[in-house]
């Protein structure tokens, strides 16, 4: 089976606009009377988006892949919610069209495409590259990187992208493609086919990343990346980091700018996980399977103007099994411990 390679970076082309290929667009719309953000990222057939209802703004991710126009559809949920929604969308020119289902309710949406961030475009790389072409049987790296890059060359690509200094994205990506493969081939290079008979996938590694755009406001960016590795054994391992981006003084921002007492927000984040969960307030957290009997404040956060958010990724509080934790704060609940520094971003309307 050929390799195949789909390297659509056109930063690195002398172009830097967006392509029928790859790019990312914002949307604000409705569901019915409910108010909505997207943040769509297209990279070839795939799809990946950040929504937010604007009522409480918490961003979750939803996804499609091997999408084909005119009919794209998504799938996703908040982590509060035990229901997969699907977004079936149509895009004809600035504006988007479909429905929303949930629970066995269909809802109709509109949209229309904004301009909130007109320098952002979306570029990615990847390639499957088998370790013994001639052997269909053969084990084989997997790469794919993408992300968020400004075209003016803004300070948002330096705190994102700090060591691509002096280059393009485009390159970037594809000097860390190129060195995944080279280190994978070099690792096996005495792997024979009887070696992997029995046990393919043992061989095979796989390192995907996606750095996406999950909220906007005016003095406020937040960044979420998605990444996934797999390097032989019973799984891989998965989990998501977020780049919250003060635009007032181009600061990446940690949670002690934001928070003045973090231990306070230990209580609240329990609360809020007992509530998602259904844990009853007299069950210790380690008997329900965690490993920690309170929830710590990570700087693992995400920040809107109506919401705090921490993610806790496999391992990090409770087993692989628990999944990835991801408790929302509402504003109301925090509000009290905002720092001088941060107020100005809630009232960025």
């Amino acid at each position: 089976m050929k390799y195949l390679i789909s390297l659509l970076l056109f930063i690195q082309l002398q172009s830097n606009a967006q392509t029928a290929t790859s790019w990312f667009k914002t949307y604000s719309g409705t569901i019915g009377k409910t108010t909505f953000t997207m943040l769509l990222h297209k990279a070839g057939n795939d799809y990946d988006a950040y929504v937010y209802f604007m009522n409480k703004q918490q961003p979750y991710h939803i996804a499609g892949q091997n999408q084909k126009a005119p009919l794209i559809i998504l799938t996703g949920a908040l982590p509060d919610s035990e229901n997969t929604e699907k977004w079936q969308l149509k895009i004809a020119g600035k504006n988007i069209s479909g429905s929303f289902m949930v629970n066995k309710k269909t809802t109709l949406l509109m949209g229309q495409e904004r301009n909130f961030e007109p320098s952002a475009t979306y570029v990615f790389t990847e390639k499957k590259e088998k370790l013994n072409p001639a052997d269909k049987a053969s084990p084989e790296a997997i790469f794919y990187q993408s992300g968020i890059w400004y075209t003016n060359n803004s300070a948002v690509n330096k705190l994102l992208w700090p060591n691509c200094i002096n280059k393009t994205a485009g390159n970037y990506l594809l000097e860390n493609r190129d060195a995944f493969i080279a280190a994978y081939k070099k690792e096996n290079k005495d792997l024979k086919p009887a070696n992997y008979k029995d046990a393919t996938h043992m061989y095979s590694q796989n390192s995907t990343s996606k750095l996406l755009m999950s909220y906007v406001s005016q003095n406020l960016l937040v960044f979420s990346a998605d990444s996934y590795e797999y390097s032989g054994g019973a799984h891989g391992n998965y989990g998501t980091g977020h780049w919250v981006i003060d635009m007032r003084n181009e600061k990446l921002l940690s949670i002690q700018d934001v928070i003045t007492d973090t231990a306070a927000l230990s209580p609240i984040l329990e609360k809020n996980f007992r509530r998602m969960n259904k844990v009853p307030a007299n069950q210790i957290l380690e008997e329900y399977g965690l490993f920690v009997n309170s929830i710590p404040v990570n700087n693992n956060f995400f920040l809107t103007q109506k919401c705090l958010g921490f993610t806790y990724n496999p391992y990090e509080i409770g087993p692989y099994a628990a999944g990835q934790i991801t408790i929302n704060i509402q504003f109301e609940e925090f509000k009290h411990l905002i720092t001088d520094f941060a107020k100005g971003i809630f009232n960025d309307e």
